[in-house]
C-alpha cells in the first residue's frame, strides 16, 4: 500500500470540516455540495482527491442519517485513488520512525470512515475541527 501527504489536501479537508461545523447540519452542507456543483467541478479539474471527498462525505451522510433512495453519481462509486492519502503528521511520524513496527499511516486506515477509504483516503472524524 503506498502512502502519500499533502498539505495542499489537508488544508483542503480541514475547510471543508470548518464549513461543515459552521453550516451546522449535514443535511445543509450536503445541499450547499451538490447545489454548487462541488464534485462535479474538482471531478473536471482533475481535482480526484477532492471530488472523492466531498462524494464520501455524502455517502457517509446517506449512512448516518439513513437517508434512502439517493444514488448520486454512480460512476464514481468505484472511483480510488492510486495510493492512499493520509494526513501529512501521520506520514511524517512514520518517516521519522525509528521503531519501524509501528506505522502511523496504518493506523489511520485501520481507523478511517469506510466511504471514505473506500477511494483510499483516510478520513477518520470530519468533526474534528477546532
Amino acid at each position: 500500500m503506498e502512502f502519500k501527504a499533502s498539505m495542499d489536501f489537508d488544508l483542503f479537508k480541514s475547510n471543508v470540516c470548518h464549513e461543515l461545523k459552521s453550516t451546522g447540519s449535514d443535511l445543509e452542507f450536503a445541499k450547499i455540495i451538490l447545489r454548487e456543483h462541488r464534485i462535479e467541478d474538482c471531478w473536471n479539474n482533475k481535482k480526484y482527491d477532492e471530488a472523492l471527498y466531498y462524494y464520501s462525505m455524502i455517502r457517509y451522510f446517506c449512512r448516518i442519517h439513513a437517508w434512502k433512495g439517493i444514488v448520486l453519481f454512480p460512476e464514481l462509486q468505484a472511483a480510488k485513488l492510486y495510493y492512499t492519502v493520509v494526513p501529512c503528521g501521520a506520514w511524517l511520524t512514520d518517516r521519522l520512525a525509528k521503531d519501524k513496527s509501528y506505522t502511523s499511516c496504518k493506523e489511520c486506515v485501520k481507523n478511517a470512515i469506510p466511504e471514505f477509504i473506500d477511494h483510499n483516503i483516510a478520513e477518520g472524524d470530519i468533526r474534528d475541527v477546532a
